[in-house]
């Protein structure tokens, strides 16, 4: 009997053991991670995900970082801490840019992703790294493109336009030859070469490529004004000027051979302003000093030299 009772007890303390063996080796670290490499998905503007991760042997939680401004690292009373702190004194990482306001939060076993505001041109990738000791976790964060920033105001500081005159000269060279035993025409286009050209430079890196609509220096007639022109912010435009198809003709004599120069005289005007823009979400104003320049073909000469 006593044989029967040890044989029972054994077995029942197998069980047990192997019971809490089970416990401690699945249940305990479960998690929401796929795999070594989960992706989410949110909202730029009050776009929010959480997942459950496993804190077992968890080191270190980062996020990676190229060429941009390093997050912040908090703890749970507000401190900042450094980057490579243990997870266990991580409360938040915190990304507050001039175009994006975004954070991830950890509470317990509870990871946050909250973006508050993304006015950034293009969806943003971030990658959160989870430093295990027996291995590396990868969280990749897509944060959608949010509402853009909106235009308040556009303000010229400069009194007047610089003016130059003798800006550029560029030239044309043509060959006609006149094999008849009169007189011939020769039509030349002394700016169908010519390049109308503009630059709104901004000063600030956040700013460029933010596509507007403002008042920019424009050739109008015989002199420089102002005209509202779409364009985006820091790039370079190229037109053909309004005055391409002007024609001159030049009288080329019987049985010769002349070299017909045309020459493009161009006059330019810079002026210097502050463009304002707030963010729709924050309502927070950003400000940015620019400079517009603008290039056109004002005048031209024609030179005529005969060839022996």
């Amino acid at each position: 009997m006593n044989r029967h009772k040890l044989y029972y007890t054994s077995i029942l303390l197998l069980c047990i053991l192997a019971i809490s063996g089970c416990n401690d080796t699945v249940f305990i670290d479960d998690d929401d991670l796929n795999s070594d490499y989960t992706e989410v998905e949110i909202e730029g503007d009050g776009g929010e995900a959480t997942l459950t991760v496993s804190t077992k042997d968890l080191l270190n939680i980062s996020i990676d970082y190229f060429g941009r401004t390093p997050y912040k690292y908090y703890n749970a009373n507000g401190e900042e801490i450094p980057e490579n702190s243990p997870a266990s004194e991580l409360y938040k990482i915190a990304g507050h840019f001039t175009m994006q306001d975004f954070e991830v939060i950890k509470t317990g076993n509870k990871l946050t992703f909250r973006s508050v505001e993304n006015c950034l041109l293009t969806d943003d990738n971030i990658t959160i790294r989870l430093e295990y000791t027996y291995t590396t976790k990868f969280i990749h964060l897509r944060i959608l493109k949010g509402k853009p920033l909106q235009l308040v105001n556009t303000m010229y500081t400069t009194a007047e336009p610089d003016v130059n005159d003798m800006a550029d000269m560029r030239t044309s060279t043509y060959r006609f030859t006149n094999n008849g035993p009169i007189d011939q025409i020769f039509e030349v286009r002394p700016y169908l070469t010519g390049h109308h050209t503009l630059s709104v430079i901004v000063e600030e890196g956040w700013a460029k490529h933010i596509r507007v609509n403002i008042p920019v220096l424009w050739y109008i007639g015989n002199e420089w004004g102002f005209k509202d022109q779409d364009l985006r912010l820091g790039n370079d435009y190229d037109w053909t000027p309004y005055n391409y198809n002007t024609t001159v003709n030049v009288s080329i004599p019987a049985n010769s051979t002349a070299k017909i120069t045309a020459i493009q005289c161009y006059t330019s005007a810079k002026a210097e302003g502050v463009i304002t823009f707030r963010k729709p979400v924050t309502g927070t104003e950003l400000t940015t000093r620019f400079v517009c320049i603008s290039k056109f073909p004002y005048k031209y000469d024609i030179k005529v030299d005969e060839v022996n």
